[in-house]
């Protein structure tokens, strides 16, 4: 998640065509395991019958992700020619603002756990 993050901040700095393609990539590659990731997580910590309401809500959320994800980009890239950014630079550091201290909070907090010892 933090490399994920760290691409998507490196969409909105780049400044040529084939910057962006490759940034696009890495966030493709970094993103692969997320889905399959999410239900194996689930189908571990949850009994058959709970898990099925949890995939079913996953599938929703994701659904309904994409309906507003699109409206939220396109009012996003109508902040184009603000703070001398273009529309689209304001897509990818505004959809990077939120995975990096999660996932940076996230790293710190399993840190701890595996470096403290229960008696």
């Amino acid at each position: 998640m933090v490399l994920f993050g760290f691409t998507t901040a490196m969409q909105g700095i780049t400044k040529s065509f084939g910057g962006l393609v490759a940034c696009r990539f890495f966030l493709g590659l970094f993103e692969t395991g997320m889905f399959p990731g999410c239900f194996y997580l689930i189908g571990m910590w949850y009994r058959r019958d709970e898990a099925q309401k949890r995939y079913s809500f996953f599938f929703s959320s994701t659904t309904l992700a994409g309906a507003f994800g699109g409206l939220l980009a396109a009012a996003i890239g109508k902040m184009d020619g603000v703070s001398g950014y273009s529309g689209w630079r304001w897509v990818s550091d505004g959809l990077s603002s939120s995975p990096k201290p999660i996932s940076i909070q996230r790293l710190h907090v399993s840190s701890l756990q595996v470096n403290s010892t229960v008696p």
